[in-house]
């Protein structure tokens, strides 16, 4: 682990002789990793002190300087709806750097009837139908996950009567 061509931020750092400083085996044991653009090169992971170090050894000619992005190493996850008790349009959440994206929905008081609904959006202004459920006089928990690509998506509650709605969405993965 002592060169990282090319890559933004890289230092140049001294040769590990062993493979007690280095995480997954020893430094010149390449683990592949593929980049935003299919370029597939050698990812390593050291530990010197405590630094964390990563890059990657890129193809000569090759000018991709993104191993990875920084947002989807942050999991997402946010309570889209909070305990609502009447119709709500929940805010847009961006989950565009996330590959595995999951809508948990809770109705936790339901004497009445309330549809939930999950939307996506390509702008976060027009909004698609994706999901509907109806919760008629019952309480419920729902999970959905997927990894179709959508920009933007929320939840909502539409004919919402004595009842109460508690969404969360999350995301992983680039």
């Amino acid at each position: 682990m002592s060169y990282l061509p090319r890559v933004v931020g890289a230092i140049n750092l001294p040769p590990v002789n062993d493979d007690r400083d280095v995480i997954g085996g020893k430094a010149t044991d390449g683990v592949p990793a593929a980049f935003s653009d299919g370029d597939v090169g050698d990812i390593w992971l050291g530990l010197l002190g405590q630094l964390m170090c990563y890059g990657a050894n890129l193809a000569e000619n090759s000018q991709d300087t993104s191993v990875v992005n920084p947002a989807s190493m942050i999991p997402l996850n946010v309570t889209n709806l909070n305990a609502v008790v009447a119709a709500t349009d929940g805010t847009g959440v961006d989950i565009e750097n996330y590959a595995r994206k999951t809508v948990f929905v809770n109705v936790s008081v339901n004497t009445g009837a309330v549809t939930v609904n999950i939307e996506t959006s390509d702008d976060n202004t027009n909004w698609y139908d994706f999901w509907t459920k109806t919760y008629t006089a019952a309480t419920g928990k729902d999970t959905h996950s997927f990894s179709e690509h959508f920009p933007y998506i929320r939840t909502t509650t539409t004919t919402q009567s004595n009842s109460t709605v508690t969404t969360v969405i999350t995301g992983r993965g680039q």
